[in-house]
């Protein structure tokens, strides 16, 4: 199981390499790998040469919260798929965050901030339209992301949907046996 280096040794290696000791004499002095330490320089600095031990920690503490996220959802089971799919058909939608964890909802934080550039903090949506709200739902889900390979949600959604249709379709397909 990988260990992960702690933040005395993340300060340890800013200290080692400003004296300019050598990868491999700084991994046997802490008993780690040589490639822990490569690995650690080359994702964790700022820039080629410039390490710092807090913006170090900070990043690898990034990635290791995005790396237990995939795991989280790579484990759905078909089971949960079929009750997820279930509670979707019937406009219910499930979030898997922690309350006041905004790092457990970025994709929600993030489209918050989309919607602020339509409706400003501070708008009252008593007077703004039915209408005006679908204009931006539609502005919003035609616009390209990154996160998803630079399609939109709609046409995410649209192939996931005709996936569950034709799953669905391949289930409960008549069989059609004619007996003489």
């Amino acid at each position: 199981m990988a260990k992960h280096l702690t933040q005395e040794q993340r300060y340890y290696i800013c200290l080692q390499k400003a004296n300019f000791i050598s990868q491999k004499e700084i991994a046997k002095r802490i008993g780690v790998s040589e490639s822990t330490i490569s690995k650690e320089l080359s994702r964790n600095s700022r820039a080629v040469g410039d390490y710092d031990s807090d913006y170090a920690g900070k990043r690898a503490g990034i990635r290791r919260s995005k790396a237990s996220r995939a795991k989280l959802f790579s484990k759905i089971t078909c089971k949960m798929e079929q009750y997820i799919c279930a509670k979707l058909e019937n406009s219910w939608s499930p979030e898997h965050a922690r309350p006041y964890h905004s790092c457990d909802r970025a994709l929600n934080e993030n489209t918050n901030g989309l919607i602020r550039r339509y409706l400003p903090k501070g708008t009252n949506f008593d007077i703004i339209s039915e209408l005006e709200i679908e204009q931006v739902q539609d502005c919003l889900n035609n616009r390209p992301r990154k996160s998803l390979k630079y399609r939109t949600p709609n046409e995410v959604m649209n192939k996931y949907l005709q996936r569950v249709e034709s799953n669905r379709a391949k289930k409960f397909k008549p069989s059609l046996s004619f007996h003489s």
